[in-house]
Order: structure tokens, then sequence, then C-alpha cells
């Protein structure tokens, strides 16, 4: 997403946390090649889908995990610990 692509992610970990369906990339359950399949052939053949996700996952990118945004959030957690 940084690099203005959208994404196809599975549904594993935090992933959903950080790629938002439909509008930053697609999200499928993991397990179905068909399901990637079809995001492929969506993504492919949608320009302005792409350009659009493009644009919302760098976005999104800059505005929830730049560097000192993460920064703040590791010391805030160390911080946390110590006390």
């Amino acid at each position: 997403m940084s690099c203005r692509f959208p994404v196809i992610a599975s549904l594993s970990s935090g992933v959903p946390r950080v790629v938002l369906d439909c509008e930053t990339g697609l999200i499928i359950d993991g397990d179905d090649p068909d399901e990637l399949l079809e995001c492929l052939v969506r993504l492919c053949s949608n320009s302005e889908l792409r350009a659009q996700m493009d644009e919302r996952g760098r976005h999104r990118v800059e505005q929830h995990y730049n560097r000192t945004i993460q920064m703040r959030k590791v010391c805030e957690l160390l911080e946390g610990l110590i006390r």
C-alpha cells in the first residue's frame, strides 16, 4: 500500500486492521485459489478501482503507519511495561 499498489490479503492475523476491504485492497479467506483469481481479475480489469485503492492505501499508510507514529506507539508500549 505504501508503494501505491492495491493489495490482496488474507484474513490471517492483524491484516484486516491494516487492509480495508474494497477500500485499500481486497481481503480473501486465504485457502481459496478461485477467490484469489477472482480478485486478481477484478483488479487487473478495472484501472479506476486500482487507482482509487492505490491512493487510499498510500493515504492510510501515511496517516496510520508512518515512522513517527510507529515510534510513538512503541515508546508508549515500553513506558507502559516499565510502570
